[in-house]
């Protein structure tokens, strides 16, 4: 299991408590602390819980994005001999048997490099339920198992991976990408000839946002990485840098803006419709906030540095 987080917030203790029952010998939990301000896991009401031998723990001295602190606790499983790391984040609800039905899709997969689990956005509020629509809207539980195509992805809240099959040595995750990370994954694991699988069975809840600025920030944030994302799938990562090409990408984007805007929506929606036809009543909401995400596409090309991590 791997676990990584930045600072404390409450729901870490409970996915703790929830992941340490299903520790033993043969699965073991890899926490890597990306930068936390404090001793996060050294609290009174978390070192009893991790003081345990299958418990590890590694730190970032400050704080390099959550796709590198992926790859630290990734080298730590290659150099210690594990073949399959199964991923959650710490907002994260999980099942007494979560490990368990991982291991039992690889075994029904054993063709598949990458298997994601479904994931159940848990909150009260319309705007939770509607974060959940938008980011979750590939791996809804009440999908069908089968390979997870293009160009839906497998999200590192829930997810398992063969590390040993993956030809990603240097590193599984692009740690330029200040979100969507786990999109490229995706897209990396695709190009070099693999294949994810849903797997409905093995499912999480997820604390979506209640609040609508949380929400909204929530998918301003993710909408940034679609420029970098967009453009190299059509072999443009490097021009996409370059100043004259960024002016005149904003120039003709600010115009194809509302289409961006449709297909995004149209992409989103329809896995979610084809569970349940009453969602379509969220379209207009989705649509404005497709929108949104447009102008976060363009303060990436504008200000590269809010969405990539240049060196």
């Amino acid at each position: 299991m791997l676990l990584p987080f930045r600072g404390l917030r409450p729901s870490l203790t409970t996915v703790l408590e929830q992941l340490l029952p299903q520790l033993h010998a043969d699965v073991q939990l890899v926490l890597v602390d990306d930068g936390s301000d404090e001793d996060v896991l050294g609290t009174p009401n978390l070192r009893p819980l991790i003081d345990r031998p299958e418990v590890h723990v590694l730190r970032h001295p400050r704080n390099l994005g959550v796709a590198a602190a992926r790859n630290t606790g990734i080298s730590w499983c290659l150099e210690h001999g594990f073949d399959i790391v199964v991923m959650v984040d710490d907002d994260c609800l999980v099942p007494a048997d979560h490990v368990a039905r991982h291991l039992a899709a690889h075994r029904r997969h054993p063709e598949a490099a990458v298997v994601g689990g479904a994931i159940r956005g848990v909150g009260g509020t319309i705007w939770a339920r509607l974060d959940a629509m938008m980011t979750w809207f590939h791996v809804l539980p009440e999908a069908k198992e089968g390979i997870l195509r293009a160009p839906y992805s497998a999200p590192t809240a829930n997810v398992s991976v063969k590390i040993r099959r993956l030809p990603f040595k240097n590193g599984f995750f692009d740690t330029r990408l200040r979100t969507g990370e786990d999109t490229a994954f995706s897209r990396a694991v695709r190009s070099a000839g693999h294949h994810l699988v849903f797997v409905p069975d093995a499912e999480i809840g997820h604390l979506d946002r209640n609040s609508f600025v949380d929400f909204l920030g929530h998918q301003y944030r993710f909408g940034r990485h679609h420029y970098f994302l967009g453009h190299i799938d059509l072999g443009l990562g490097d021009v996409c840098f370059k100043t004259w090409y960024r002016l005149l990408f904003l120039a003709g984007f600010v115009v194809v803006m509302p289409l961006y805007a449709f297909a995004g929506c149209l992409l989103n929606i329809r896995p979610v419709i084809a569970i349940n036809r009453r969602a379509i009543v969220y379209w207009p909401l989705m649509q404005a906030v497709w929108l949104v995400k447009g102008i976060a596409v363009l303060e990436a090309a504008a200000r590269v540095r809010s969405a990539y991590q240049l060196r």
